[in-house]
């Protein structure tokens, strides 16, 4: 028997390495003893049909969802004599809207107007401390954020030495209905 040099051994090594490197292996669940492999009883194992999407590959689960977000809107209504109203938290724009009119009419003001309506933000009412110049209304991602910008365009309408200070600020929070 003729024995093998190293250059015959590295390419027998390249042969047999590079046929078994291309098969791919898919396994089953064992059969019960008794039973001869094929059987409808040894059926395939837990994820490997059933999920198998036929590039070799096991596909991910799929997600489900658990539920939905339900946007919710606020409103804001004020009147040119005095007095005001919110709501916040609620389902559509008009319902909003009509919570903050019907608060703002029960301070016995007739006079009262949507000011603003917002849905899944923040807003901050600013007025000025002085009573002079014109109050601001914002909305921003965060209620920090909102009084921020309402402060600064109160004081910036109120004139150079004015100060504002938020009198009302609220988040209309999106709800979370679970199926």
């Amino acid at each position: 028997m003729k024995a093998f040099g190293a250059r015959e051994l590295i390419v027998l090594h390249v042969i047999l390495f590079g046929t078994l490197a291309n098969f791919t292996v898919i396994a089953q669940a064992a059969c019960p003893i008794g039973t001869s492999a094929g059987s409808a009883v040894c059926g395939p194992s837990a994820g490997s049909s059933s999920n198998y999407n036929g590039s070799r590959e096991i596909s991910p689960p799929r997600t489900v969802p658990t539920g939905r977000w339900i946007k919710t809107w606020g409103a804001i209504a004020s009147s040119p004599s005095s007095g005001g109203g919110s709501s916040v938290g609620k389902f559509s724009k008009a319902e909003a809207e009509r919570e903050a009119l019907e608060h703002c009419s029960e301070q016995g003001v007739s006079d009262c107007k949507v000011a603003l309506t917002y849905r899944n933000q923040c807003v901050a009412f600013a007025f000025p401390l002085s009573g002079k110049g014109g109050n601001s209304i914002d909305t921003g991602k965060t209620i920090a954020i909102a009084s921020r910008d309402a402060k600064d365009k109160c004081e910036s309408g109120a004139g150079s030495d004015a100060k504002c200070q938020i009198i009302y600020s609220a988040y209309s929070e999106p709800f979370f209905e679970r199926y």
